[in-house]
C-alpha cells in the first residue's frame, strides 16, 4: 500500500484553477504523494467564500 500512496512521490505540481475540479485534481495528487503548490490571488481562492457553508463559516467545496 505504501508505494501506491507515493506514486506521484517525484512530481512537483502547480495549481492555479479556483474551481472544485481542479482544486479535486490537486488533492487527489497530493494524496498520491505529489509535491502541490496551489497559487492564488492576492484576496484568496474564491472558492474559500463559496456557499454552501459549514457550521463554522467555511466554504464546503473547499473543506471538501
Amino acid at each position: 500500500m505504501k508505494q501506491r500512496t507515493e506514486v506521484f512521490a517525484q512530481l512537483r505540481v502547480v495549481e492555479i484553477g479556483s474551481s472544485a475540479a481542479s482544486s479535486y485534481c490537486a488533492r487527489l495528487f497530493a494524496d498520491f504523494g505529489a509535491d502541490v503548490q496551489k497559487v492564488e490571488p492576492s484576496f484568496g481562492d474564491p472558492l474559500r467564500r463559496s456557499a454552501p457553508l459549514t457550521p463554522t463559516g467555511q466554504s464546503a467545496w473547499f473543506a471538501f
